[in-house]
């Protein structure tokens, strides 16, 4: 009883939250993908990779909650000449339509022509490998992964339903 009692309480909660009734913050659903068109000069390229985030530790993956990334690269630059990217955090609750979190501008670190390097802030050091297209974080010695295709995302759906 006291179960459903929570249940329903975090549910009236977040159906009553602001962010949820803003149609700016609401998206009818999140789709992976990993377009990224690299000039391997440093500097210019063409971003739009989202990813489930992931844990090494599969037990550390939430359950009812999944969330996303999405990174792009704007056609805007800074006062330094550097391409300007931003993150976009997205949550998805169990049964309810996803959410953007927050859009937050990334810190260009480096960019050569293997990986572009992103300090992002309270989501740690962000690694787009120019080759592959995989995308790493690590914040605070935590490594988390993008799934970026839908082959890699059942994969890991099917291998955590089975532990």
């Amino acid at each position: 009883m006291i179960s459903v009692i929570l249940n329903f309480l975090f549910l009236s909660f977040i159906l009553n939250e602001k962010s949820y009734q803003d149609p700016q913050n609401k998206l009818s659903d999140v789709y992976l993908s990993e377009e990224a068109l690299f000039d391997f000069a440093p500097g210019v390229s063409d971003v739009d990779i989202t990813g489930l985030v992931t844990f090494d530790n599969p037990i550390d993956q939430p359950k009812t909650a999944k969330q996303y990334f999405r990174i792009q690269s704007l056609p805007a630059y800074d006062s330094n000449g550097n391409q300007r990217y931003i993150l976009t955090d997205i949550v998805k609750m169990n049964y309810l339509s996803p959410k953007k979190l927050s859009v937050k501008e990334l810190e260009l670190v480096s960019d050569d022509s293997r990986e572009i390097v992103f300090d992002g802030g309270e989501y740690g050091e962000i690694v787009i490998n120019k080759i592959t297209k995989q995308v790493v974080m690590n914040n605070n010695g935590e490594v988390t992964r993008l799934l970026t295709n839908d082959i890699q995302f059942e994969e890991f759906i099917s291998k955590g339903s089975t532990e």
